[in-house]
């Protein structure tokens, strides 16, 4: 269903996928990434910062008028600073949809452009 609505990346070394993401728009200057995934195998190797950079990238040839990337995670003790070492910053406490139950998450925002 996701892909329906919203582009889903996926990043491949030697023909074998290692990584995936997708992004939404949320609105015109804002963008989510509501899903990123690492084969556990790639983690340290750079492969999540090389993701957000095209992302990045992304965003300014596909949808210029977005300024910023939000992503929620409900587990910020493990993946924070991942997010912040790639530009995040923490933004809000809010709640993340699964299963029809509500569960706590912390938002972290990228500012794309001033």
């Amino acid at each position: 269903r996701m892909a329906r609505k919203n582009p889903i990346f996926i990043i491949e070394k030697d023909d074998t996928p290692t990584a995936f993401f997708s992004l939404k728009r949320i609105d015109e200057h804002t963008a989510e990434l509501p899903l990123i995934y690492i084969d556990l195998d790639g983690i340290g190797a750079g492969i999540g910062t090389a993701c957000v950079d095209y992302i990045e990238n992304w965003l300014n040839e596909n949808w210029p008028e977005v300024d910023a990337l939000i992503v929620d995670t409900v587990i910020p003790k493990y993946n924070s600073g991942f997010y912040k070492k790639t530009g995040f910053e923490e933004a809000e406490s809010t709640y993340c949809e699964f299963l029809g139950r509500k569960i706590k998450a912390l938002r972290l925002i990228k500012i794309i452009r001033d």
